[in-house]
């Protein structure tokens, strides 16, 4: 007769002891890592509709310079260009210039190195344009610049760099600064919070490892794997 092998409870416990502990100590990242791919998807189609709704504009009001004034008020500024904008997009919500509307960001950001990013609670200001998109992006509008919570309003990390992204505006189009600009230091800009750089390299590179590791450069490594 065959004598059968088998394990002893104690063997199993410790096998299933050994698996939850590697599980505990793998999934944060993978779920931390999941969710930032996420973003990183989000980032460019919202880029993508934010500038297609900006090329529109400027068929329907002209050139993008013409919009603003130089005795209007920054208020008044901004409020042209995310009118405009909104015109050509999905909108769930327009909070307008209104304040503590939940249209954005009420309280400040973080950067990736863990700093306060000052004066980014849009909510509360009264000169900034602020609507949320149909799939819950909050956009955020004044003269020069978009700021975009990709999952809304304080939900997320809140931080910049992840879920939330300064682009700059220049004729009309959103500033991806090209990648010789996208250096280690301002790298080490950006995971303080940097406005611009962040999306750049998203953008340039289909990733934000730059959140999980340093010294990337244009030229050098740009992802951490």
């Amino acid at each position: 007769m065959k004598k059968s092998i088998a394990f002893t409870l104690a063997e199993t416990l410790m096998v299933i002891g050994i698996i939850g502990v590697v599980s505990a100590l793998t999934l944060p990242n993978l779920n931390s890592n999941t969710k930032d791919i996420e973003y990183v998807s989000m980032l460019k189609k919202t880029s993508a509709e934010i500038q297609n709704a900006l090329d529109l504009a400027k068929d329907k009001y002209g050139d993008y310079d013409s919009w603003f004034s130089s005795s209007a008020t920054f208020a008044q500024n901004s409020t042209v260009l995310g009118e405009r904008l909104s015109e050509y997009l999905l909108l769930s919500k327009n909070c307008k210039l209104q304040t503590n509307q939940w249209c954005s960001l009420s309280t400040n950001a973080t950067s990736i190195t863990g700093s306060t990013i000052n004066n980014s609670n849009y909510d509360a200001n009264s000169n900034i344009y602020k609507f949320l998109l149909k799939g819950g992006t909050s956009v955020s509008c004044e003269q020069g610049w978009i700021i975009l919570d990709l999952d809304g309003p304080n939900k997320g990390p809140n931080t910049m760099g992840r879920d939330v992204f300064s682009i700059e505006l220049s004729d009309g189009n959103l500033v991806f600064y090209q990648r010789n600009i996208l250096t280690a230091a301002n790298v080490t800009a950006c995971r303080s919070g940097s406005h611009g750089i962040c999306a750049s390299w998203v953008m340039e590179f289909d990733n934000n490892d730059y959140a999980r590791c340093t010294g990337l450069s244009y030229d050098g490594n740009t992802t951490c794997k």
